[in-house]
């Protein structure tokens, strides 16, 4: 009668139980893996930045279910919601924008925050109402204007714990100009001059031309003074 080898029945007992035990580890690793990958996909997306352009037109989405009447009145980006950084900005796209619409028929302002690329209404609440912004009058985006910035004056961005607001900032509003028959639509750039002082580049958005340009400096008594550079 054949005879079993007790002691290696055991090993080999042994190293199939570790095996199967390893098997059973590494399968668990790669489906919580898989898991993982796809809990944190949409959290990866609704981390989208977009542009002055698109921010509008998401907002535009979500206003027209609250007034079909509602035009664009202003729009500027925002430090709230995202923690940003001193590259917010940079090429031309931010996290939060606040949109405001006007309603000349109800008399009714609408705040659309754009969060991560979704909109969801701030704040709605009679005011006075703002001149509409008419969006055939928007020919450029904040992308183009940050390059004009850059490139034409050199601007820099915020830096987080040292300046007022970090990254570059974007804004959009009508501005009474000397000379011109009608107001100008301004698409204006926010950040930190050459020489170091709080700055915004105004651009005509209607054709990419810088209007001017100024940085915020004080006098002897501490008054601030906007001075071009």
């Amino acid at each position: 009668m054949f005879k079993l080898n007790t002691k290696k029945n055991v090993f080999l007992l042994a190293f199939v139980c570790v095996l199967f035990i390893s098997l059973i580890i590494v399968t668990s690793i790669k489906i919580r893996g898989n898991l993982v990958s796809q809990t944190t996909s949409p959290t990866t997306s609704s981390k989208e930045e977009t542009t002055m352009k698109e921010a509008i037109s998401i907002a535009y989405t979500k206003v027209k279910e609250l007034s079909p009447d509602a035009k664009l009145a202003k729009i500027i980006s925002t430090d709230a919601r995202v923690e940003p950084s001193a590259e917010s900005g940079a090429n031309g796209t931010r996290a939060v924008w606040n949109v405001t619409f006007t309603d000349t028929k109800s008399n009714a302002e609408y705040n659309i925050f754009v969060s991560c690329g979704k909109a969801e209404v701030f704040e709605d609440k009679n005011k006075v109402v703002r001149k509409a912004i008419s969006d055939s009058d928007i020919k450029i985006d904040s992308t183009d204007a940050i390059k004009i910035a850059k490139e034409q004056k050199e601007l820099k961005p915020g830096i987080p714990n040292k300046d007022f607001a970090i990254g570059y900032h974007f804004n959009i509003y009508y501005a009474p100009l000397n000379g011109a028959a009608s107001d100008k639509l301004i698409m204006q750039v926010i950040g930190i001059s050459p020489n170091g002082n709080f700055a915004h580049v105004n651009i005509d958005a209607s054709n990419g031309n810088i209007i001017d340009s100024s940085e915020k400096t004080y006098d002897e008594n501490g008054k601030a003074i906007w001075t071009p550079f």
